[in-house]
């Protein structure tokens, strides 16, 4: 048998295989208003781009993996400022506003028009019914902070609660889950 003719051949073909690859990665998914590039997400109605998971979570391709971290408020301020993500280092807290925009999808339920957080864009287990103080099994927390103190109450924050999309003041040292945000310029 003649290797350096098998060699040669196999050479050949592998070399064709590789030029037929792509050289990079696929282009992005558009769900509802949503541009979805893997571990980021771009609003296209307001620019905005959102990290995917929570922080403590990471993205794995297909969904978020790991337990949502909570943060104080102030201690969130910090994360938030220094954090770097997806090749950015200009993320922050979202505004009340800002959050409440990822909670205006309705449920799949007949009868119930309840907003919530899309599931696919934001793979974060389904919120209805968690108690305040607790995280729901798999560790995703459903409330998330916004940067939005509450006029004149000194230490009150706003969070947004994703099992109903609505906003909740609560005391700054409560802790509670971080999505970041920024604009995409």
């Amino acid at each position: 048998m003649n290797y350096k003719i098998i060699l040669s051949t196999l050479l050949s073909l592998s070399t064709l295989a590789c030029s037929e690859l792509p050289t990079s990665t696929p282009a992005s998914q558009t769900i509802d208003r949503f541009e979805v590039q893997n571990e980021v997400v771009v609003d296209t109605r307001s620019n905005l781009m959102w990290s995917r998971c929570l922080l403590g979570e990471t993205w794995n391709g297909n969904t978020c993996e790991g337990k949502a971290k909570s943060y104080g408020w102030q201690k969130a301020q910090e994360v938030a400022k220094n954090a770097s993500h997806a090749g950015f280092n200009d993320w922050r807290i979202p505004t009340l506003e800002e959050l409440k925009l990822l909670a205006d999808k309705e449920t799949d339920v007949p009868m119930v028009k309840i907003p919530h957080i899309n599931q696919t864009v934001f793979p974060t287990p389904n919120c209805q019914g968690a108690t305040r103080s607790a995280s729901n099994h798999d560790g995703h927390s459903c409330w998330q902070w916004s940067s939005t103190p509450i006029k004149d109450s000194g230490h009150y924050m706003w969070i947004v609660y994703f099992g109903y999309g609505y906003g909740s003041a609560n005391y700054e040292a409560d802790m509670f889950a971080l999505r970041l945000v920024r604009d995409n310029r």
